[in-house]
């Protein structure tokens, strides 16, 4: 038995309810999920209410979106079980306002070019605190301008060198929020290393003792940076956690909840 500790929902960029994603990780035989949704826990409340169905082991977790100034790149915390939420709360409503900000002006510029709308991508929105990519990928599926979520015309569109409606957001420090999501007596994990190419950023996290754990099994990880996080983990005694990044058909490849796991003994040695 063992836990998925990387899942999204509806409440920020997934495309499944919390009902179905309980539903889900139930029929899987997980022991529990975490609900890390980006920048809130509107999804982990929604399912401490639903919860009695299936009696899940629910983690109360966050995944935070942050920028490694001094080289460029982005980087994505987990917090997991936070004792004192209340210090995020000003940081996650700035990143919010930010990426609100930041997609409206895209879809203002994609109306230029395509018969889509503000209104179009809010109904897609739904419950999620703020728009993401995804819902504005949505209007184009439903136009039938492309069949996929990511892919080439994705690139085409919000590729961060040259994408016709990228535009760039202003993420916070990592540091900066690595330092705060320590004072809320939470657990720290850098996600997916291999992501945005983080393991040098990684590195300097393990020499300065500010994570507790990598999440090093996670469907785009290097089986090369898994190696490496794994001796990482050994040498500074950082837990190791497995996520799938669970986020529906809001995805390039499926990947169901409980594809990638974290062993009981782990989380309840380090996280519980």
């Amino acid at each position: 038995m063992s836990f998925d500790l990387h899942c999204h929902s509806v409440f920020s960029d997934g495309s499944t309810d919390i009902k179905s994603l309980l539903y889900a990780a139930k029929r899987a035989k997980l022991t529990g999920i975490a609900i890390t949704d980006h920048d809130t826990f509107d999804g982990y409340y929604k399912a401490l209410n639903l919860n009695k169905d299936y009696n899940l082991n629910l983690i109360q977790g966050i995944e935070i979106s942050t920028i490694d100034k001094s080289r460029g790149k982005k980087a994505h915390i987990l917090c997991y079980n936070p004792k004192d939420t209340s210090v995020l709360n000003g940081i996650i409503s700035g990143i919010t306002k930010m990426r609100f900000d930041a997609m409206k002006e895209s879809i203002r510029i994609l109306e230029t070019k395509y018969p889509i709308s503000f209104e179009m991508v809010m109904k897609n929105k739904k419950d999620a605190t703020c728009i993401f990519k995804q819902h504005i990928m949505q209007c184009f599926l439903e136009l039938g301008i492309t069949n996929e979520i990511f892919g080439s015309f994705f690139k085409e569109l919000f590729n961060s060198k040259n994408g016709f409606a990228y535009i760039d957001i202003d993420y916070p420090d990592t540091f900066d929020i690595i330092n705060k999501v320590k004072s809320t007596g939470g657990k720290i994990v850098l996600a997916h290393p291999s992501e945005y190419s983080s393991m040098p950023l990684l590195y300097e996290l393990c020499e300065k003792k500010l994570i507790d754990g990598i999440e090093a099994y996670h469907p785009r990880n290097r089986e090369e940076d898994v190696k490496t996080i794994r001796e990482l983990s050994e040498k500074y005694g950082l837990f190791l956690t497995g996520g799938t990044d669970f986020h529906g058909y809001y995805t390039s490849k499926p990947h169901p909840i409980g594809t990638f796991t974290t062993e009981n003994e782990t989380v309840n040695k380090f996280i519980l």
